[in-house]
């Protein structure tokens, strides 16, 4: 009976050695892939001439117009859920994903650093409503003058459902409670219609 106990232990513990590789494989690929397709919608934005001149004016409306029936879309077939155009100050035109929402500043690395150097810049960030997102931030020039930025993200929750799919594990994602508020993180999951 001993030797079969340590038989299954060992067994257990090498089973949970390669769910962890397979899991951190799987997730290290959705990350690159997701940054390439966040890079790519970005593009097909700034790309846009309806969405340009929109854009140039700073109507917010007629971006939501132009958007608003691409986004629910974009979350289900790509799990893209956070949709911005940012003006050059740094503030919040319009947020597709919530459109109410807007005028306020961004103090996120991810825009940070692509005010900075002028070039897209991406990486995992925690929101103020508690939601801890994938971001990819292009800043948007017209004719060499900078009218703003885009910024495109996926939730965590979108690569763990992945990750559950590839590897048939149970994946949680958790966000400690220091970084965040009870407010903002209610605020946060009925935003992204989260349970």
């Amino acid at each position: 009976g001993l030797v079969f106990k340590n038989y299954l232990a060992k067994h257990e513990t090498r089973q949970t050695e390669i769910s962890a590789q397979q899991t951190s494989a799987a997730w290290e690929t959705l990350l690159a892939d997701s940054q390439l397709r966040l890079a790519w919608f970005a593009q097909q934005t700034t790309g846009n001439p309806n969405l340009l001149k929109a854009m140039r004016r700073g109507d917010a409306n007629a971006l939501l117009a132009a958007t608003q029936q691409q986004l629910p879309e974009m979350r289900q077939y790509f799990g893209i859920s956070h949709w911005y155009f940012i003006k050059p100050d740094q503030k919040v035109l319009l947020r597709v994903h919530e459109p109410d929402r807007r005028g306020d500043p961004i103090e996120r690395k991810t825009l940070t650093d692509a005010s900075t150097s002028q070039q897209p810049r991406s990486g995992l960030e925690l929101g103020p409503l508690g939601t801890y997102t994938l971001r990819y931030v292009i800043p948007w020039h017209d004719h060499g003058q900078l009218i703003g930025y885009i910024e495109l993200g996926m939730e965590v929750e979108w690569f763990a459902r992945q990750i559950e799919q590839l590897t048939h594990l149970e994946i949680l994602t958790a966000v400690h409670k220091a970084y965040t508020s009870e407010a903002n993180f209610s605020q946060g999951k009925m935003a992204l219609g989260l349970s």
